[in-house]
């Protein structure tokens, strides 16, 4: 059992340091700094978010 938590541990971590990956290149390719595309919110077209 503390194996299949390992295995999930893991298989989180990795879609968190994916998460991150996508919402760098998301961030490089909009013109405005502070619009940041969040990717576990919804996304809702033309809001601003301040982090």
């Amino acid at each position: 059992m503390s194996n299949k938590n390992k295995r999930n541990e893991l298989h989180e971590k990795q879609l968190e340091s994916l998460a991150k990956q996508l919402e760098g290149e998301v961030d490089s390719r909009l013109p405005q700094r502070r619009f940041r595309l969040s990717v576990f919110a919804p996304y809702v077209e033309g809001v601003t978010m301040d982090y």
